[in-house]
């Protein structure tokens, strides 16, 4: 039994019709939603209940006041993380005010469990202060450590008022009295408003079951009511298929045919014939874009054909189970088959440049033009041209800038160095490490299946290093499990070069040293003898 579950689709039937299942409709919730919209020129909101309430302050120091003075939390969705980061720090002296003597007391305890678990003082330092007086930001720029400590706060009615990105939106269970939405964001260099489906997530927050006999969702920047209303009284939009992209169609046709699902092109074509995707498109372009994606994939040496059926080859396979983009893999071939070595910039420059690294996060990177030209004239780091024709300037700019954030991160910078050069949060950082870790591993095997070992093993060891924020005489002891960037660094300092160093290093001398206690050493150690065990 198959259950599909939404709640912002706007062609339900649809969907429904395609999957060939049954329906079940329901425009119930266990707390009524009121909608309303600011009215910037009579300074007042309207809620669709008829109700009006005038706004004696500018509109959030009234959300602020009014929610204080009733007791109730507040969540407000702003559509830049700079501006979430403002809004909060404007009202935190007015929801100060309202903290009782104990509140104030549980708020300080939540502070010092931020302390203990977040290792970046700027994080810190811009966070603390406005939980203190019961305000918070939340986006992603956060650590994981601190977006768990203000929904913590939140959750236990601690913190007031949170004012995030819509990511927040996205999954998270933190209901409140009153939601407050922002629908204009700056996108691809002009301004835009957000979807229907958007506002109905972030809408859904208002109204916690068993606390609130109601929700209420507010539109703060309609520059008119119609736009309003356009918002209140919309339908979702309808979900689309996105398989007939380049993309998709390169990992899924490719996919189809490692796994042996179909082979031939009338299997591939009646495969793809029974998607969604398919029930928008002609059977002739959806076909074309079938033989044109094969064709690809043969020219990239990852599938062959022999008589009728398609094939993969062992590099196609490779590709496939690693889940990563073919047009990933073709990039890191093209960029090494002919180099004997290559620098870690340049490794890092090559990931960082392939499809698979598009969606992490990085802005104003224009003015590394000529410094990166610089480095692509003496080989240290790839020029587009060398890799794949489409990439463009700026793709290619964001890459290093990736690359060079990487380089750092590798070379044992601190973190709080790292954002503070390079404008971005910890939680950007931390996505940059965890897709750069993946894709250093995936070209470790696509050089290892391709011939080209000596960069199999460089980028092997590349692959743990960033990982653990490593230098290269740090890579062993890095495997032990307790030990990161931190502990690597002091044990080296103090002469523990190897795993096997550490085993024979007296336990008092180990819990002697910085961030060493009994029980760390006691994990660290137990880790290491595992890890000799394993490799006799």
């Amino acid at each position: 039994q198959i259950i599909g579950l939404s709640a912002t689709v706007g062609n339900p039937h649809h969907l429904a019709k395609w999957l060939n299942a049954e329906l079940v409709y329901s425009e119930w919730r266990p707390v009524r939603l009121i909608e309303g919209y600011y009215d910037r020129h009579r300074n007042e909101i309207v809620f669709e209940d008829g109700r009006v309430e005038t706004v004696e302050h500018d509109l959030l120091t009234h959300i602020a006041l009014k929610a204080m003075n009733e007791d109730y939390q507040v969540l407000i969705f702003k559509q830049a993380r700079r501006q979430a980061e403002q809004s909060a720090a404007k009202l935190a002296p007015i929801v100060e005010r309202f903290l009782e003597p104990q509140e104030r007391k549980e708020l300080q305890n939540l502070i010092s469990e931020l302390q203990t678990q977040s290792s970046s003082r700027i994080e810190y330092e811009s966070l603390a202060p406005l939980i203190q007086r019961g305000v918070a930001f939340h986006h992603a720029g956060l650590s994981s450590v601190a977006r768990k400590v203000v929904e913590k706060g939140f959750r236990e009615r601690l913190i007031k008022i949170v004012v995030a990105t819509p990511t927040l939106a996205a999954g998270i269970n933190m209901p409140a009295r009153r939601v407050v939405i922002y629908t204009k964001r700056f996108e691809s260099s002009q301004w835009t408003r957000i979807s229907v489906a958007e506002y109905k997530q972030m809408a859904g927050r208002a109204g916690r079951p068993q606390y609130d006999p109601y929700g209420e969702a507010i539109i703060a920047d309609a520059p008119t009511p119609q736009i309003a209303l356009h918002y209140i009284r919309g339908i979702p939009e309808n979900v689309e298929s996105r398989l007939w992209s380049e993309r998709a169609l390169r990992i899924h046709v490719l996919s189809t045919i490692v796994s042996g699902y179909a082979n031939k092109l009338r299997e591939l074509i009646d495969f793809f014939s029974k998607t969604l995707g398919a029930r928008n498109a002609r059977i002739i372009l959806a076909q074309h874009r079938i033989l044109s994606t094969i064709r690809h994939l043969q020219e990239m040496e990852m599938i062959y054909q022999e008589g009728e059926e398609y094939l993969a080859t062992p590099l196609g396979e490779a590709v496939s189970r690693l889940y990563i983009d073919p047009l990933t893999a073709n990039i890191i071939i093209r960029g090494l088959h002919d180099r004997t070595k290559a620098s870690e910039l340049y490794y890092l420059t090559l990931i960082a440049l392939t499809p698979d690294f598009e969606r992490v996060r990085v802005h104003r990177y224009s003015q590394l033009y000529e410094e990166a030209i610089e480095l692509a004239n003496i080989g240290e780091i790839p020029l587009p041209e060398d890799i794949d024709e489409r990439i463009s300037t700026q793709q290619w700019l964001r890459g290093y800038k990736i690359a060079r954030i990487l380089y750092e991160w590798i070379n044992e910078v601190e973190e709080d160095t790292i954002v503070e050069r390079y404008g971005i949060g910890l939680g950007d950082l931390s996505n940059i490490v965890d897709t750069a870790t993946w894709l250093a591993h995936a070209a470790a095997r696509i050089c290892s299946v391709s011939g080209l070992e000596h960069h199999a093993k460089a980028l092997s060891i590349l692959s743990v290093r960033i990982e653990k924020g490593v230098r290269e005489d740090a890579v062993d002891l890095a495997r032990v499990r307790g030990i990161g960037r931190v502990r690597a660094r002091i044990l080296i300092n103090a002469g523990i070069r190897t795993v096997h160093d550490l085993v024979k290093t007296p336990k008092a001398k180990l819990i002697s040293l910085p961030y060493f206690g009994e029980k760390v050493v006691e994990e660290i150690l137990r880790s290491a003898k595992e890890i000799l065990n394993g490799a006799r």
